[in-house]
């Protein structure tokens, strides 16, 4: 290929000449008819045709130019020069002289050939040419000329032994050449398992490795083979093949034989392995004999160990020092192919030899000190012993020793005691000897120590005395000697105010026991001990102690209100204080307070009372505290005490303020305070209220001829003779003693009429069962009669069975009352009302269902319908009080109503009540709450007859009431009797001009 540049210049407006070139590119080339590039290869005794053309026809003529092997550039004239005449004649110049093997022609101007007759190798990588010329010249490519030549043989020529001996994990080299040939030919390695039936090969693709030299005008084509070879490749076929054409050549096949070094070691004994460990007793004989695989076979077997090295494989009468660890190694001598000196294999295998040996006399240590013989051991310590020996196998051990026997070497014995740990205690060793031959030995030892154990004296118990103060006190240190028996003593007391000197005796002695020597008493015995084990002694000792109880009568009682000690105080309502009454005794004393000769608060065996109060208008009276024990009574001590207060209602004291009286009967109407100071008669005023209002009221009826007014002390009586209507209505009660305020209250005189309905009559949900219910009922006011209430009851539609009962009225708050004998699963209507000397109070009804039987189950959740009704309608009942009358009248109850379930105090109460009634015929029973008003009426009366106190002890001694009044619970009147039967109060003292 050739190139051409063309330059075009432009002379420009402004007088610059422009220039620029292109290339033009025009193909001169040479080519060959044979293969390969450019057709230049060609085997060896073929014609190979070259053919140069030009792209141009004004040829003028065409040079060859060629460059043989080995020269390094072309000859400077061509070998053949030639061109077309005018004629289409091809003429060639005769300067030149062309080869005799070599044959040129025209083909036209512009195709010109020349044949080489019969190539052979000799010109192979010859480089042929063309010039053309036509004015100017051009030259073609280069034409390399390449001659093949194909090989004949191909042969392995190194190693060239057959078998070839290769070291296993070690490289074999083979080397494969070729007969001389035209180009470098291929080799190909493969490896030939000649073990196999079927011939299997396997091309081998790695290790390999192609070069090649010159031989002549030809080349010898040389492969190698590098390859890692394996135990298990004995006998492998290795060959190769190789061609530079397509025939295929195979060298001879070269066989494998692998050397290799001494396997894993098998050592034996007496048969016995000896990996990893060989037992053997002590003074044992044997030998140890060893094989192992390799090729060759081992040469040398080297055994090493404590005794050095190269030691001999026999062993007579072993000893303990020839234990330890030992190594033996195997030997061989590998020569492979190509290797002038062998290639030493080793293998070694290690074991130990155990020396098997019986155990030493044991060593016996005691918190680590050796010890012999007897050793002394004080109570109470803890020590450890350690059994040691030397064997081997390690030996067990045993202890036997007086508590028992352990299994190992270390003993501990805690809290040693002389009774249970004095004696011998004795560590045997022992071991089994097993060699690996199969056969065994015991060994066995042992060593004794005597244990003595030392220990202190031990103190008995000492009990605690009492003396009476005065007398001759003597007291023993009793204990029980210890080891060794000599002992000493100290007595000590705890502090006391008393001086006190330590007395080093066996017996404690007081000449004239005092009250300063009640104390605690401790006798401290010691004994001195030599323990074995250590160089310094110890003392030990032990202590009891006794406490001396010094008895003497009671003495120095002192009364204190507040902390502060008088004969008389007087303090305000409603203050916090504090009656503290304290003596001294022993033993402690049976304590009194008494408040006006009446006892309030006592204790036995105590040396104080205290007695808290928030003062009340009661607490005022006179406080004496007084005390006693076996050996003497301590002399009183009193208090006067004042509270101030208001006016006021008695406290927890129902007052009545409702009267009820018929006409022309004489009615006292009576109202009772408590008071500090207490009122003048003149300070207690009467009124009457003409109508309902209480702003309409009489100044004062005091003086009046109908009406009578008597004051006495803290009570004021009003008493209205022949009782007119006019009489009927309101009266103003007021006092006032210059505390506060004024007390004022109103009473109410009323005729006596009928009672009033029962209020909250019902079922107790509860307590419905088969065969029973309880009706429970609130009394309402009988006024002023006492009344009386009738139940009747009947199954609901059947008037047939109807049964009435009637109940006393006793003032309770609330009644109940049980039907029996009901039949089960069945709606009974119940019905009540109040009776007294005025009349009938109106009808309240009410129906329940009773729960439906379940045989052999006891109902645990009553459940009943109940239904109430009061005066909505009309029904029946059957009353029995001398004319037998009927008349109800029903009203509708509402839904809700609140329910009560019996407690179990009034079940009690009821059940009592329940024989004494005359209703209980009838298999019914009655209960109730008693109204507190009837309680405290009955109270105050017994407490006036009995005791001789003031009155306002009299009504702290009281329930708290209702506030509903009954004519039939005579409460008014028990208030005046109270005050009238009193012999004398604190008031009486008061007026007399005592104050403290």
């Amino acid at each position: 290929m050739r190139t051409g540049f063309f330059v075009h210049c432009v002379l420009m407006s402004w007088t610059v000449l422009y220039c620029h070139s292109s290339s033009v590119t025009t193909a001169y080339t040479i080519s060959g008819n044979g293969t390969g590039t450019d057709g230049a290869s060609v085997p060896r005794g073929d014609n190979l045709k070259l053919t140069c053309t030009s792209p141009s026809h004004d040829i003028l003529f065409v040079d060859w130019y060629n460059k043989t092997r080995g020269n390094s550039n072309y000859q400077f004239s061509p070998l053949v020069s030639m061109r077309m005449n005018s004629k289409g004649i091809c003429d060639f110049d005769k300067t030149y002289t062309m080869p005799a093997n070599m044959k040129c022609d025209c083909v036209n101007i512009s195709m010109y050939t020349c044949t080489l007759i019969s190539v052979q190798a000799d010109i192979n990588g010859d480089m042929w040419k063309c010039r053309f010329t036509y004015g100017t010249f051009s030259y073609t490519n280069i034409l390399t000329v390449d001659v093949t030549v194909g090989i004949t043989s191909t042969v392995i020529s190194s190693p060239i032994v057959n078998p070839v001996s290769v070291i296993a994990n070690t490289t074999g080299t083979f080397q494969c050449e070729t007969s001389p040939g035209n180009p470098v030919a291929t080799v190909v390695w493969y490896k030939e398992n000649t073990t196999s039936t079927t011939g299997n090969y396997t091309q081998i693709t790695s290790g390999t490795n192609t070069s090649s030299t010159p031989d002549g005008d030809l080349i010898v084509t040389h492969g190698t083979l590098t390859l890692q070879v394996q135990r298990d490749d004995q006998d492998l076929g290795v060959y190769c093949r190789a061609r530079n054409k397509e025939q295929w050549f195979t060298s001879g096949t070269k066989k494998i034989n692998i050397l290799y070094g001494p396997d894993r070691l098998e050592c034996t004994s007496n048969n016995v392995n000896v990996s990893p460990s060989l037992r053997v007793v002590v003074g044992s004989t044997f030998s140890i004999s060893c094989t192992a695989d390799s090729k060759p076979p081992p040469s040398t077997f080297i055994l090493s160990g404590p005794g050095g090295y190269n030691l001999p494989m026999s062993f007579t009468g072993i000893t303990r020092t020839q234990a330890g660890s030992y190594s033996v190694e195997a030997m061989n001598s590998m020569y492979a192919t190509g290797n002038g000196k062998p290639i030493v294999g080793r293998n070694s295998t290690f074991f130990t030899i155990d020396v098997l040996y019986p155990p030493s006399v044991p060593t016996l240590r005691v918190n680590g000190t050796a010890v012999q013989g007897t050793v002394n051991i004080i109570k109470g310590n803890s020590k450890v012993f350690n059994c040691s020996t030397d064997s081997n196998p390690a030996s067990s051990y045993s202890w036997t020793y007086p508590r028992g026997s352990s299994g190992i070497s270390t003993l501990r014995v805690a809290n040693f005691l002389h009774s249970t740990d004095d004696g011998d205690y004795t560590c045997t060793v022992q071991n089994r000897m097993i060699s690996s031959f199969g056969s065994f030995q015991n060994g066995v030892n042992m060593t004794t120590i005597t244990v003595k154990v030392m220990y202190g004296p031990k103190m008995r118990t000492l009990r605690d005395v009492s003396t009476v103060r005065g007398e001759k006190f003597e007291y023993p240190c009793l204990y029980e000697p210890g080891n060794p028996p000599s002992v000493s003593f100290e007595w000590t007391r705890s502090a006391t105010i008393a001086p006190w000197t330590k007395q080093n005796t066996h017996n404690l002695i007081i000449p004239n026991v005092q009250r300063s020597d009640e104390a605690s008493y401790t006798c401290n015995v010691s004994s001195v001990l030599r323990p074995t084990l250590r160089s310094t002694t110890t003392v030990k000792y032990d202590t009891a102690t006794f406490h001396l109880d010094v008895q003497y009568g009671a003495e120095h009682l002192k009364l204190l209100l507040n902390d502060v000690s008088n004969t008389s105080v007087v303090i305000e309502e409603l203050s916090t204080n504090k009656l503290q009454c304290f003596l001294e005794s022993n033993p402690a004393s049976h304590m009194f307070i008494v408040k006006d000769g009446k006892t309030i608060l006592k204790r036995p065996v105590v040396h104080q009372l205290i007695h808290r109060m928030t003062a009340e208008c009661s607490d005022t009276g006179v406080y004496t505290c007084s005390g006693y024990n076996h050996y003497g009574t301590a002399d009183n001590a009193s208090l006067r005490l004042f509270v101030k207060c208001s006016a006021r209602q008695p406290p927890r004291v129902d007052v009545k303020l409702n009267y009820n009286a018929r006409e022309h009967d004489n009615v006292t109407l009576s109202y009772t305070i408590v008071a500090f100071p207490v009122p003048e008669p003149s300070q207690f005023a009467w009124e009457r209220c003409t109508n309902e209002s209480k702003g309409s009221c009489n100044n004062s009826l005091d003086g009046m001829h109908k009406f009578d007014v008597m004051t006495k002390g803290l009570s004021s009586f009003l008493t209205i003779r022949d009782v007119k209507i006019e009489d009927y209505g309101m009266y103003k009660f007021s006092v006032f003693n210059g505390i506060g305020s004024r007390l004022i209250e109103w009473l109410h005189l009323k005729p006596i009429e009928k009672p009033d309905p029962p209020t909250d009559f019902h079922v107790i949900q509860e307590e419905i069962s088969e065969r029973s219910a309880v009706l429970t009922w609130v009394p309402g006011f009988d006024n002023g009669s006492p009344q009386t209430f009738y139940i009747t009851y009947a199954k609901k539609g059947d008037s047939s069975e109807l049964i009435t009962q009637s109940i006393e009225f006793k003032c309770q708050k609330e009644m109940n009352y049980t039907l029996r004998n009901l039949e089960s699963k069945t709606e009974y209507i119940a019905s009540i009302y109040a009776s007294n000397g005025e009349g009938f109070s109106p009808t309240i009804n009410e129906t329940f269902i009773t729960l439906k039987h379940i045989p052999g189950k006891k109902a645990d959740s009553p459940v009943a319908f109940i239904v109430g009704s009061v005066g909505g309608g009309i029904a029946t009942v059957l009353v029995i009080i001398g004319v037998i009358f009927i008349v109800k009248r029903l009203r509708t109850s509402g839904n809700s109503r609140h329910r009560y379930k019996l407690k179990k105090g009034q079940m009690n109460q009821y059940s009592s009540q329940q024989q004494d009634d005359d209703a209980y015929q009838n298999g019914q029973s009655v209960s109730g709450t008693n109204s507190t008003g009837c309680i405290a009426a009955q109270t105050y009366e017994e407490l006036s007859k009995t005791t001789d106190t003031s009155f306002y002890d009299a009504l702290k001694a009281g329930d708290n009431g209702s506030g509903t009044d009954s004519s039939s619970c005579k409460a008014a009147q028990t208030y005046v009797e109270s005050s009238m039967k009193t012999d004398t109060s604190v008031y009486d003292a008061l007026k007399k001009g005592e104050n403290g």
